[in-house]
């Protein structure tokens, strides 16, 4: 898998373009508070717990179910 570049939370990380915003995030000890999420399961949602801000979105995205783009930036700690 080719390696994208996202950014969360101010941290530039170096990803594969396979995951979503959770995967990454957890792949980088960046916690996303979450509980639906199972990888072996196809992305759910259901739970909404792991909503965060995207750039350039106007509502919060569910990071279990968000693909990472290169240059992708992402906050997960904001009110």
């Amino acid at each position: 898998m080719p390696k994208i570049r996202i950014n969360i939370n101010n941290i530039e990380i170096v990803t594969t373009d396979d995951k979503n915003i959770l995967q990454a995030a957890l792949e980088n000890n960046i916690e996303i508070p979450h509980l639906c999420f199972d990888e072996r399961l196809e992305a759910y949602g259901g739970c909404g717990m792991c909503v965060v801000e995207l750039e350039g979105m106007p509502k919060l995205v569910r990071a279990c179910g968000t693909p990472v783009k290169n240059g992708m930036v992402t906050q997960t700690n904001t009110e």
